[in-house]
């Protein structure tokens, strides 16, 4: 009979300290990486396989109600191309809300969410912190007619961390799911079975977020509300993140940054050549837009433009329309 770990869902084994899974004794309920994870923050990279069409095909079968997450930072096409993917009862989950500034509407984002996305489903905005949102779902989960209940989402969205905050709250702190600040923690299903129905956590999505260091992965993942950044540029400025990826508008702009304030960014004139020899794009960007730097953050551009970036591949970002401008 195989046994799979607490932390990650992986099968465990006791044989190859090199393979996933592996643990010295079977009789242990976590795998060394989830162990060290859990007891020492020390998070070890994996090769990870996606197998998304799996999921979806077992959740088909199994049946039950989804709770979808993504994070407010990194809501775009790509990210919901699964969640609308999910035929089963679901409701869509913008996961580290607490991020969200004070001065930006939830109301507003849902409208946006319904409008933009065609998302027709409740959603909810819950905070890693808050219990609020943790009795909320186990409110929906104990009136639902369902046994099975599916926590799902893009990979790094907090799932997890949001999913042991409600095992603490029904005193099941011996269920502790292996969390990191690093996409990829949870490997495969990890099924709970609780008094009304069975929980089963699940690997993350994969989208095709900026592959950056680990350093910088762990600053991007903001645990503060967002102050957002606004720079006045002209046509001669340009806008540099991190060293990594530099933006030019054609016409004078102003340009708002959504992103953890741990991240570098700075304003330098045309003369400064830093990044100028790497790869370029150029993309038509309409009034009101939100260029989506998928895994750092996105800026909120005013103006219509043609923006001039370097550093990013057309798989790293998305330009879509900004919920600024959405009515409430």
């Amino acid at each position: 009979m195989t046994k799979k770990c607490l932390g990650c869902g992986i099968t465990l084994q006791n044989t190859d300290p090199q393979k996933q899974g592996y643990t010295k004794s079977l009789d242990m309920d976590y795998c060394m990486r989830c162990f060290r994870l859990i007891h020492y923050r020390e998070f070890t990279k994996l090769p990870v396989t996606y197998d998304e069409e799996n999921i979806l095909a077992f959740i088909k079968k199994k049946k039950g109600f989804v709770f979808y997450f993504i994070d407010f930072l990194n809501i775009c096409e790509e990210t919901l191309e699964y969640y609308h993917r999910i035929s089963s009862p679901k409701m869509l989950v913008i996961s580290k809300s607490d991020i969200i500034p004070e001065s930006v509407y939830l109301k507003k984002i849902e409208n946006w969410l319904k409008n933009m996305f065609h998302v027709e489903e409740s959603i909810l905005f819950v905070s890693q912190k808050s219990k609020s949102a943790k009795k909320k779902i186990l409110e929906i989960m104990e009136t639902k007619n369902e046994s099975r209940f599916y926590f799902l989402g893009i990979t790094n969205a907090g799932k997890s961390t949001f999913l042991n905050g409600l095992l603490d709250m029904l005193e099941e702190e011996n269920r502790h799911i292996a969390v990191s600040e690093m996409p990829d923690t949870t490997l495969d299903f990890i099924e709970i079975k609780l008094s009304f129905g069975t929980i089963y956590d699940s690997q993350g999505f994969s989208y095709h977020y900026l592959d950056t260091e680990d350093d910088l992965i762990r600053r991007a993942n903001n645990k503060k509300e967002i102050k957002p950044v606004t720079y006045q540029m002209k046509e001669t400025e340009s806008l540099i993140l991190e060293n990594l990826i530099r933006l030019n508008s054609s016409e004078k702009n102003s340009i708002t940054f959504f992103g953890s304030a741990n991240l570098n960014l700075k304003k330098v004139y045309e003369n400064n050549i830093r990044l100028k020899n790497g790869y370029q794009i150029t993309v038509d960007v309409p009034n009101n837009s939100q260029l989506v730097l998928k895994g750092i953050g996105f800026f909120y551009i005013k103006h219509a433009c043609t923006l001039t970036m370097y550093g990013v591949s057309k798989q790293d970002y998305e330009v879509i329309p900004s919920f600024m401008g959405e009515s409430i």
